[in-house]
């Protein structure tokens, strides 16, 4: 009996520990309301409407999960649990440094349904109730480290997701476990639409390697401001295994990205904080590059292995005027043997898009999409949407996904949908 309780015990512990440590194809967590809980707070403090960031929700995440500029223990009102007295710190290495974690287990939840309406599929009209639900943790740990690990349902699939982040100031952190290698304003998480962002959603073969599957690994990331607390840079850089939790070969994966912001909020911080009669308002441009390269191992029909080299060199631009953030990419992405047969495949994909906060609950958005794979036609396509916030944590949109090119013409979808986090 103690032999498989201790198994049992074995079993649970790596399972958290893979949870926490190495991740998997999930996405990071979209909105977390552990945080609104935190600091008893809205939604809205962090972002225009889940799940995208304002300028403080970004300086926020800047901070290690912290309010910016030394603010975040007057801010926490939620009771915290210490773990240590603080009289071990003058004491340190005759003892373990102090620190503290939250009172109650801060759990929270995003459920995610959909109506789907495609002319071509059978069924036409379907119900995704729901289309995924996911079930995260997050929280700080003392001054210098935060986390999250979640477990995700998403349509039938489970996956599981997470990292421990050393937060050294913000300008150094260092995480472990999971990894989104994307522009940091562009990553799946933080979309209001259902349609994914087409640079980060495009495969070399069928089932194989593409950008917004996240990965496990190791990054180091931060943000310094610009001269007044205006603006800044923001870099980041790591090295992952490149096929989700696990990898296909004994090679890893590497990405880099810098960006820059002129204007507007520092992006670690300044002087136009939280509280703001429009705090989505952020007169701004942000411009940056990102690189990765990996290498991914496939079988071929007969049994045998072979290799493909992946190399994406992505340019992005998000700039804020008043109400309006308009939003662009522009992907060259090249796989050097993706079938097998040793010839190349080079794609190149952008999309411009406008969002426009109509009202604080409001936002209609507008994106054109064009992409070009190999000699094939291009896929174009245009999206529009609106996204309502019938509460600070329920939303609901619908949106078009109209083909333009003729191979498209009647594989238009329409999406109508309800998200929630608690």
């Amino acid at each position: 009996m103690e032999t498989s309780k201790r198994g049992f015990c074995l079993l649970l512990a790596t399972f958290v520990a893979g949870v926490v440590f190495f991740g998997a194809e999930a996405p990071t967590a979209t909105a977390v309301p552990s945080f609104a809980r935190k600091y008893k707070t809205s939604c809205q403090t962090c972002h225009v409407a889940f799940p995208k960031l304002n300028a403080f929700g970004r300086a926020f995440k800047a901070n290690g999960y912290r309010f910016p500029a030394g603010q975040d223990q007057e801010m926490v009102k939620q009771e915290r649990l210490p773990l240590g007295a603080e009289g071990y710190k003058k004491v340190f290495p005759k003892a373990v440094w102090p620190s503290d974690i939250a009172f109650f287990s801060p759990i929270s939840a995003h459920m995610i349904n959909r109506v789907n309406i495609q002319s071509d599929q059978v069924p036409k009209t379907e119900f995704e109730f729901p289309h995924e639900l996911e079930v995260f943790w997050a929280d700080t740990v003392g001054e210098r480290f935060s986390y999250l690990a979640e477990i995700e349902i998403d349509e039938g699939e489970l996956g599981y997701n997470g990292f421990l982040q050393y937060d050294a100031s913000p300008a150094f952190h260092v995480r472990i476990g999971g990894i989104d290698p994307q522009p940091e304003e562009f990553t799946e998480g933080r979309r209001l639409t259902a349609a994914h962002y087409n640079f980060a959603d495009i495969r070399g073969k069928s089932g194989g390697f593409r950008l917004r599957d996240g990965s496990a690994g190791l990054e180091v990331q931060g943000a310094i401001n610009g001269s007044k607390d205006v603006g800044g840079l923001r870099y980041r850089a790591g090295i992952v295994n490149g096929d989700g939790r696990t990898d296909s070969n004994n090679a890893k994966d590497f990405f880099g990205g810098i960006d820059y912001k002129i204007g507007g909020m520092g992006v670690a911080g300044g002087p136009q904080q939280a509280g703001s009669e429009k705090p989505w308002v952020d007169n701004s441009v942000t411009m940056g590059i990102l690189g990765y390269s990996g290498k991914a191992t496939y079988e071929t029909d007969q049994g045998i292995d072979y290799d493909d080299k992946v190399t994406y060199l992505i340019g992005h631009v998000s700039a804020w005027v008043g109400d309006l953030n308009l939003l662009g990419v522009y992907s060259s992405q090249k796989n050097d043997n993706p079938s097998g047969n040793g010839r190349e495949l080079d794609t190149k994909a952008w999309f411009i898009e406008a969002d426009y906060v109509l009202y604080p609950w409001l936002i209609p958005i507008l994106r054109y999409e064009n992409t070009e794979k190999g000699s094939a036609d291009a896929v174009q396509m245009i999206i529009p949407a609106v996204s309502v916030l019938a509460r600070a944590n329920i939303r609901f949109y619908a949106e078009g996904q109209i083909r333009l090119d003729d191979a498209g013409k009647k594989a238009d979808k329409y999406v109508v949908g309800a998200n929630w986090a608690f």
